[in-house]
């Protein structure tokens, strides 16, 4: 019997994922040796992003489409939207297709990257890359569908359904059998049969597992699933991932998840996917044993019971062997790695992080370190991703003791009054740190006490001055709106990160708040009222639209936001933040 991972489209071309790499290792480790893993996210990067796809793809999809919406004239609401989308797809595939021959070369070039604040070729180069990353979700989002007599015509792909912005809706509507038809025999089926049709003529294969993580792969999942159950029926599809440990709770109320998936695994998968295993392996294919499943049985749905977390210590080195480590667009080959899963302050207010792995765990760093050495060895990589909620700064200080081999890391990190010490600071840049992607969220003190953050406006001033005086790479995260935010308040964020622009990276990221299912502020009744009703309670909706009894709501924040970027930072460069790593 053999298994296959494989990472959905639609992440990022930068680096691996670490995922499949964590579950592939374990199940090697625990004796299974027919398991293999493949990144569709590159692969399918890598076939749109050639000339003759996207020729293809814009004479036979997207003309026809503009021609057929501007001959017809009176077009309803629907029809405007899609016609949006395909003009959007129009320009985007026009604007690629002059540099597409040289971006695959450019782009993965050092002279690419030595200097991010001139405007070069790189940015002509990543304007380009993330025009082909929009290619396939607007081409999803270019597609409706309309039942005769449906009020309610939805948009499938993307996240925004005739304005409602939630994170995972296009899942409920690209798993109706219409909309199925709508894409069967398109670009997307002929595309994964160029890649995928021969391994699954291997009638060895049994077991296949998804890999979903971000909320943009959503759109691929029930057309892929699909697929792969034309061709082979027999084949268990089972689904994991950091996405599917946020919905887990609604999964069961969702009967059209099961329509092409025969089974979901939330939170930790290396145990869960093990049994799974075990149970095919079997002639009974009990699934009762497995933990964590949820699965279909008879006419309903049963859900296992949780798995304990594991050791982090009892996990092998992440397993890249299947992966061309030199395919992603990085200048130089990038690897994620773990120190750490969960979040160790696990308080801001706003977070649902914590649901992927409910109990903090460190792994030793002298494992961590021995991972930096083989996946050297074995991948020839000297630049890491540390892939954790938030790097604890007693980890930063010991990897950084160990690394005789000068290995270039980074990741995200919290304001720490440690990473304001100027001697702690001196340590960590002299032992390999990079750059630090830092939330800092507000910069006003009370929203700050209120998001439960810990931190202050002055700690955040010196975290900023002892890092760019040390040398290491500040790429910052703000958002404004959070419930009971005052425009002045708000202002006050908007001041320090163009304040600080000079010591932290040009690209600096300002968003409006999300409502979060689960998070704690939207479990808090003070002064927010949720815009939902009992009906939608279980259905796929990940953020919340609300109101405020003070303070700037949601719509208000949202043009706040987009007239300081016009005004303060549309003309900063945005680089991707791993690409400060190197």
């Amino acid at each position: 019997m053999k298994s296959l991972i494989i990472n959905l489209p639609g992440m990022k071309p930068y680096f691996p994922p670490l995922g499949p790499a964590s579950l592939v290792a374990y199940l090697k480790q625990q004796g299974v040796p027919n398991v293999s893993q493949r990144d569709l996210s590159i692969e399918f990067f890598q076939k749109i992003s050639g000339a003759d796809v996207l020729k293809k793809i814009l004479d036979e999809y997207v003309h026809p489409e503009v021609s057929r919406l501007e001959v017809k004239g009176d077009i309803s609401e629907i029809e405007e939207i899609i016609y949006a989308h395909a003009l959007q797809l129009e320009f985007n595939i026009k604007h690629v297709m002059p540099h597409v021959d040289t971006l695959h070369s450019e782009i993965k070039s050092e002279n690419t990257f030595k200097n991010f604040n001139e405007l070069n070729s790189w940015s002509v180069n990543f304007t380009c890359l993330h025009y082909i990353l929009s290619v396939i979700p607007e081409f999803i989002a270019m597609t409706y569908v309309s039942d005769p007599g449906d009020d309610e015509a939805k948009l499938i792909g993307g996240t925004n359904f005739l304005g409602r912005k939630d994170d995972c809706p296009q899942l409920e509507f690209m798993f109706r059998e219409d909309s199925l038809r709508v894409l069967d025999e398109s670009f997307l089926y002929e595309a994964f049969d160029d890649v995928l049709s021969e391994v699954c003529k291997d009638r060895n294969l049994q077991l296949i597992g998804l890999s979903f993580i971000y909320p943009e792969q959503g759109a691929y999942l029930p057309v892929l699933a699909r697929w792969i159950k034309r061709k082979r029926p027999d084949i268990h599809i089972s689904v994991g991932g950091a996405f599917i440990s946020l919905i887990e709770d609604l999964i069961s109320f969702n009967a059209f998840l099961f329509k092409d998936v025969d089974s979901y695994i939330p939170y930790e998968g290396e145990l869960p996917f093990l049994k799974l295993i075990k149970s095919f392996e079997s002639k009974a294919r009990n699934l009762n044993i497995v933990p964590s499943l949820i699965y279909r049985e008879g006419d309903g749905v049963r859900r296992n019971q949780f798995s304990d977390s594991m050791s982090l210590n009892d996990l092998p080195v992440p397993d890249y062997s299947d992966i061309s480590v030199d395919d992603y667009y990085t200048p130089k080959p990038l690897i994620p790695i773990q120190t750490s899963r969960g979040c160790y302050w696990q308080k801001c207010a706003f977070c649902v992080h914590w649901h992927s792995n409910e109990k903090y765990r460190r792994r030793d760093t002298e494992n961590v370190f021995r991972d930096m050495l083989s996946l050297n060895d074995s991948c020839g990589v000297e630049h890491f991703y540390l892939v954790d909620d938030s790097i604890h700064p007693n980890t930063m200080e010991e990897i950084a003791n160990f690394n005789y081999m000068n290995f270039k890391w980074g990741g995200s990190a919290r304001v720490e009054l440690s990473l304001t010490n100027d001697s702690f600071v001196k340590c960590i840049r002299k032992g390999g740190c990079q750059s630090l992607f830092v939330g800092f969220e507000s910069s006003n003190d009370r929203i700050l006490k209120k998001m439960k953050k810990g931190v202050t406006r002055e700690m955040q001033q010196l975290f900023v001055d002892c890092l760019f005086k040390n040398g290491i790479n500040v790429f910052p995260l703000f958002f404004i709106g959070f419930p009971g935010e005052r425009n002045a308040e708000a202002m006050e964020t908007v001041d320090f990160a163009i304040r600080n622009r000079g010591k932290m990276t040009p690209s600096v990221v300002l968003e409006t708040f999300v409502m979060c299912r689960r998070s704690p502020v939207c479990r808090s009744s003070s002064g927010i009222s949720l815009n939902y009703d009992i009906e939608n309670q279980c259905k796929l909706i990940n953020n919340y639209s609300y109101s405020v009894s003070s303070g700037m709501g949601s719509k208000y924040s949202l043009r706040l936001r987009n007239k300081i970027h016009d005004k303060y930072l549309k003309a900063v460069s945005s680089v991707p933040e791993v690409m400060y790593l190197f």
